[in-house]
């Protein structure tokens, strides 16, 4: 009788028989041994900063009004600047001023005019907004005591020395106190109807469009008002009486340096007004 050689594997050896074999490639517990982690996507997304939609106004207008403390009276000629930014604009007859766009922030605020003490305060221009304040002007008071009076003969200061020097120089075009006398026009516009280069449009609502022509266009030029830039400045809202004298400047090769700066390419205006109506150019 032949001797039965089968030999029983030890349970030990079919256990390791077993794992090996699920291990080996191809097999459904192997995939899922060997899968890949998916990445984190829980994560949150980089920040990013969106400037504004095209067609928003991200510029600030200032309107407001002067008046006097002790009566409530607008002041007419009263001078409003930004100096951070040099910006400004004179009051009209109804004591109302307008500046346009002017970039947003805080400033400090100016109102001044001769006889009043000025007024100053910070005021918060917000973006595609207008702000309104109102300025009240309180007269100045001298009080005086036993007061001695010496009187010193002193050189008078031309206030229109440098406009002379300029005028002299013969680059731009000029017109003067006695100019404006002999033409006698009803809007301050009217005076540079004959200014070569210079579209002047009809007053409509109190105000004439003026445009320069440069290279085949037409722009708006910027205006200095005694000194104090103004943009979008309704020149029509100063009575030609009020004024002393005009500069205007068409190309930027003509434009004195001091103007020349805050000028936008497309010529200047530098308008003087008259002090106390007593200023005298003496034709220039």
């Amino acid at each position: 009788m032949t001797p039965d050689v089968t030999q029983r594997a030890p349970a030990g050896a079919a256990v390791l028989l077993l794992a090996a074999a699920l291990s080996l490639p191809g097999t459904a517990a192997a995939q899922e041994t060997d899968t890949i982690p998916m990445p984190d996507t829980t994560a949150a997304a980089d920040t990013v900063d969106v400037a504004p939609a095209p067609g928003v106004d991200t510029t600030a207008n200032f309107t407001g009004t002067v008046a006097s403390s002790q009566t409530g009276k607008p002041i007419s000629g009263a001078r409003v600047s930004i100096p951070e930014i040099q910006y400004g604009a004179i009051t009209d007859e109804e004591g109302n001023f307008t500046i346009q766009e002017l970039p947003p922030g805080l400033y400090d605020v100016r109102v001044h005019y001769l006889g009043y003490s000025t007024n100053q305060r910070p005021i918060r221009l917000q973006p595609g907004r207008v702000t309104n304040a109102t300025f009240l002007l309180e007269r100045d008071v001298l009080e005086v005591a036993d007061l001695k009076v010496e009187v010193k003969q002193t050189n008078r200061v031309d206030p229109m020395a440098d406009f002379k020097r300029r005028m002299q120089r013969g680059f731009g075009d000029f017109i003067t106190r006695e100019e404006i006398e002999k033409r006698n026009p009803q809007h301050t516009s009217d005076l540079l109807r004959t200014v070569p280069g210079v579209d002047v449009g009809p007053v409509q609502y109190g105000r004439a469009d003026v445009r320069m022509r440069r290279a085949g266009r037409e722009c708006q030029p910027v205006v200095f008002l005694d000194g104090v830039l103004t943009r979008n400045y309704n020149i029509d809202q100063l009575q030609p009486q009020s004024i002393e004298a005009i500069e205007v400047y068409r190309r930027s090769s003509e434009t004195p340096p001091q103007f020349t700066l805050s000028s936008s390419g497309c010529g200047v205006l530098v308008i003087h007004t008259r002090v106390g109506g007593t200023r005298n150019t003496q034709g220039g």
